[in-house]
């Protein structure tokens, strides 16, 4: 066996691999920014009423196509596909930290302890409760965007 042909052979270990921490990563990404997302709608509350912030789907999606694009080794269409479920999963924990944190300040515990005291059930169940039918829409929109910027951005590089 040559050399050439021991690269050949473990290359699809390599792409497994590759496509095993893309994924990892994109789903990082999209759990930091549900994070960040939660505090700048906790930030934005006024009269201990959080205003609606689901139209920052919009800037996170941009972002994480953005990411997705210039970071995340997959390229083309499988890029487009991480970022959106990326921005779709900040939704989903954007969602369930709020209610974690509605949930915490009605009992009166911080959200670690809403979190969990509450469990998944209360939680999803609280999160899709709190929704309006247009958060869903300015999800999908953010998504939407992550992937046209993550594919459409994506050119093959010329080799010299």
């Amino acid at each position: 066996m040559t050399v050439a042909n021991a690269d050949n052979a473990d290359s699809p270990m390599r792409s497994a691999l590759g496509m095993l921490f893309a994924i990892v990563c994109a789903a990082a990404l999209g759990l930091a920014a549900g994070a960040v997302w939660m505090v700048l709608a906790v930030y934005a509350q006024h009269g201990g009423r959080v205003p609606d912030t689901a139209w920052l789907a919009l800037p996170f999606g941009l972002a994480l196509g953005l990411v997705m694009r210039a970071w995340i080794a997959p390229r083309g269409w499988l890029a487009a596909l991480l970022a959106a479920l990326a921005t779709l999963l900040a939704a989903a924990y954007f969602a369930v930290l709020l209610a974690a944190i509605r949930i915490g300040g009605a009992l009166g515990i911080g959200l670690i302890g809403a979190l969990r005291s509450a469990g998944a059930d209360l939680l999803s169940q609280a999160a899709r409760l709190a929704l309006q039918p247009a958060d869903y829409g300015w999800f999908l929109a953010g998504a939407a965007l992550a992937a046209i910027t993550a594919w459409l951005a994506w050119r093959p590089r010329k080799r010299l």
